[in-house]
This record gives structure tokens, sequence and C-alpha cells, in this order.
């Protein structure tokens, strides 16, 4: 999973993550790293700016945040 945070070093601390239920989520491959990553779906262009705008990943999948509880 992806996550952003203003204090990056809380990271280590932390057990878990929190998903909003009501958000859609994707499943992308990144194209260039050849991984899988998950992440909220409104941040991916903010993730994946690219000024000449070539396409650096594909979604796989995409689902609630309900899915991802547990």
């Amino acid at each position: 999973m992806l996550a952003w945070t203003t204090t990056p070093w809380t990271l280590p601390s932390n057990l878990a993550l929190a998903v909003n239920p009501d958000f859609d989520y994707v499943k992308i491959e990144d194209i260039a790293r050849k991984e899988i990553f998950i992440m909220a779906k409104c941040r991916l262009e903010d993730f994946y700016k690219s000024k000449d705008k070539t396409l650096k990943y594909k979604i796989l999948e995409e689902f609630k945040g309900s899915s991802l509880v547990g």
C-alpha cells in the first residue's frame, strides 16, 4: 500500500493503515518499477504526474475501501 504522511518518522511505530470504507481504491501495476501497489484512486494522478502524459501504470482492479478492512 502506498501511504502519505506529513511525519514519515512515525511510520515504523504504526502497525496499521486506515482506509475510508467509502473511498475508491485501485490496485495498479507500476510499469517502470514492475511492482503492484494499492492506493486511493483520487491520489493516482498526483502520484503519477507527467508532463509528457506517458502512461506509467496500468489499473488492475478498482474497489471500495470497505473491501480492505481486516
